[in-house]
């Protein structure tokens, strides 16, 4: 019963964005200031996971380049991966958490997260009638509520900048996959006019 209690109780801490961040070190900063040309950045090559992401949103200047994260318990949420950030914007404290989905293999737990997000822009970490029923975790899901990265921000401005950095970067792929399905559709229909054409050529001939 202790170790239940024990792995809840961490899953909450892991989970909590206001949670203490003890370090000896003074946080990284971002200069929100600093220029970066984005549709450049994003035309680099990444992988289309949490990992890709994060490199995506260190290079355009919206997570701490040298900064390690703490990897979450993202089974408490039904993610497939999750990190934590801390570090500064403009020397204010900033907390970043991005999890990542498997859309095609989500769990009831998953399944009622988003549903909770998608609803109200929030999600309670163990259900609404779970054991933290008072505490309600703000976040967001990506590309309109239709993709799978949630993220989770506090402390800073760029919230919305950030969050639209995501959007983008997910647009690449999907981008990717609509621009792949369209040129599949052209050449089977090429295929099949051509097949057409030599028919009635044949038929013609007869």
């Amino acid at each position: 019963m202790k170790k239940i209690l024990v792995a809840v109780l961490c899953a909450v801490l892991s989970l909590s964005m206001f949670g203490c961040n003890r370090s000896e070190n003074k946080p990284e900063n971002i200069d929100s200031n600093q220029s970066v040309n984005q549709e450049e950045i994003l035309k680099n090559s990444y992988t289309n996971d949490l990992d890709g992401l994060v490199e995506y949103l260190k290079a355009v200047n919206y997570l701490p380049k040298n900064t390690a994260p703490t990897t979450m318990l993202s089974d408490a949420i039904g993610a497939k991966k999750g990190y934590k950030y801390y570090f500064s914007v403009d020397n204010k404290t900033t907390i970043v958490e991005l999890y990542e989905y498997d859309l095609s293999n989500l769990n009831d737990n998953a399944k009622r997260v988003l549903e909770e997000v998608k609803a109200d822009g929030h999600f309670h970490l163990f259900g609404k009638d779970g054991m933290d029923k008072d505490t309600t975790y703000e976040a967001r899901i990506s590309s309109e509520n239709k993709g799978k990265y949630l993220t989770l921000y506090s402390g800073g401005e760029r919230e919305k900048d950030m969050r639209a950095a995501v959007d983008a970067f997910e647009a690449k792929f999907n981008g990717s996959e609509s621009s792949k399905t369209e040129e599949v559709s052209k050449t089977e229909e090429a295929s099949k006019t051509e097949e057409v054409s030599k028919t009635e050529e044949v038929s013609k001939t007869e």
